[in-house]
């Protein structure tokens, strides 16, 4: 299985993946840049909940990191390629990815009453890209101004 690690500047992919490499199952191929986006069996998608601080040598600002983050989401929905957004600091954003890639293998828990369980997220926990893109679409059309209807006019 290939798992490829997307994210834009400052977003901590090589520090999740180096912590990934730790637990994973050998037989997973993490990777930043798939040669072929196809073979890609989940996509996990950094989060922009990191506080912006620009990577040595290489120049850019946290509004750049944003569009690069929307071209990423953008892309991957055009695709249709599976991806589950990552967020967390530390050991929590680690453990994110972790289950993100346990609910792919069906490795849910490390003991076989764990395993049985059915895998399920807590809403403030929750990475599912199309979730989070329902959500923030349904905010902006409740905090639009209302128009008028035909009925209205």
């Amino acid at each position: 299985m290939i798992i490829a690690v997307l994210g834009a500047q400052g977003t901590g992919k090589s520090s999740l993946i180096d912590s990934l490499k730790k637990l994973i199952p050998h037989n997973l191929v993490l990777t930043e840049a798939p040669a072929t986006p196809q073979a890609v069996n989940l996509t996990l998608l950094m989060g922009l909940d990191l506080p912006w601080t620009p990577e040595q040598g290489k120049p850019g600002t946290a509004s750049t990191r944003a569009q690069v983050d929307s071209r990423l989401r953008a892309e991957l929905v055009q695709q249709a390629r599976p991806f589950v957004v990552v967020y967390g600091q530390g050991a929590a954003r680690t453990e994110a990815a972790r289950q993100a890639i346990a609910h792919l293998t069906g490795q849910h828990g490390t003991t076989p009453a764990q395993k049985s369980m059915p895998w399920q997220w807590n809403c403030e926990k929750c990475s599912d890209g199309s979730c989070e893109h329902r959500m923030f679409t349904g905010l902006l059309k409740a905090s639009a101004p209302n128009q008028p209807t035909q009925t209205d006019q």
